[in-house]
């Protein structure tokens, strides 16, 4: 087939099926499609777009013969940055000394759920089902919990020079650390700072300093990691899910695939660490 002929074939198949066809080409017919979402304030439009859009490729998949799954990975495990311009009338009080911990671990201040997390998860999952759109919803905090993580932990930290040098060729800087962990203190999860670590055994054991300035404690401590409330920093975990969930197919917004951005990150993952040929 000529080049002309190919694009006029092209022309007349809608996007789903071009996708469809390649994920199947490169993966055969067992797929999994992905979407993703944090639940730190409202469902919008442009989440929405991105479920549609995978669905659209699901069905289409399925159309074409081939086993497929339709997952949400709900990233409730985030920490709370700010709070929202809707909630910080009445209830800026209540959420303020939640400022850094896991959305998870912060409260509903409506009291309707049994987290703020949950709160807009019960939000985003009854629009989802309105429109007929309905992924397997997972949870990354139970993900984290059942240690879908850990080997990945322990392969970044083994080969941390190769992802230094990774992640300052695809974004220009050099990353610090790999982990949020939960101070044990106070239980913020962004401000710990990562002293120290090292292998005892089969099990990490990492030194933290709860930093006074990101709204800690100040509190120096030792932990085991998975001991408390912990997760891999937005790039590595978002290859690491794909890499375990065995995912062939994920809609992302625009600022992720940007020059630099996390789609260049987690393809460079997949190829340079995990050693993945597709």
């Amino acid at each position: 087939m000529t080049q002309a002929e190919e694009n006029e074939e092209y022309a007349f198949k809608h996007w789903a099926t071009v996708v469809s066809e390649e994920a199947i080409e490169r993966f055969g017919n067992k797929q999994v499609v992905a979407t993703g979402w944090a639940p730190s304030g409202f469902y919008h439009v442009g989440n929405f777009k991105e479920a549609v859009t995978c669905r659209a490729i699901h069905r289409e998949l399925i159309n074409l013969g081939a086993d497929s799954k339709y997952i949400l990975n709900i990233d409730d495990v985030d920490p709370f940055d700010k709070i929202p311009a809707f909630f910080k009338k009445d209830y800026g009080k209540l959420l303020s000394p939640y400022l850094g911990h896991a959305i998870n671990k912060v409260p509903d201040p409506l009291g309707c759920h049994d987290s703020y997390a949950d709160h807009f998860i019960a939000n985003a999952l009854a629009i989802m089902n309105d429109f007929d759109v309905n992924p397997e919803p997972i949870h990354t905090s139970k993900l984290y919990l059942e240690g879908s993580y850990d080997k990945y932990a322990k392969l970044f930290l083994e080969k941390k020079e190769e992802m230094f040098e990774l992640t300052e060729r695809i974004t220009g800087s050099r990353m610090e650390d790999f982990f949020l962990i939960q101070c044990p203190e106070c239980k913020n999860l962004a401000s710990p700072k990562i002293v120290n670590y090292e292998f005892i055994d089969k099990k990490i054991k990492v030194d933290l300093l709860c930093q006074k300035e990101k709204r800690g404690c100040g509190q120096k401590s030792s932990i085991i990691l998975g001991d408390t409330l912990w997760k891999i920093k937005w790039r590595l975990d978002w290859a690491a899910r794909q890499d375990f969930l065995g995912v062939t197919v994920e809609s992302s917004g625009k600022d992720h695939g940007v020059a630099g951005g996390s789609i260049d990150t987690s393809l460079a993952i997949h190829k340079d660490i995990f050693n993945k040929k597709k």
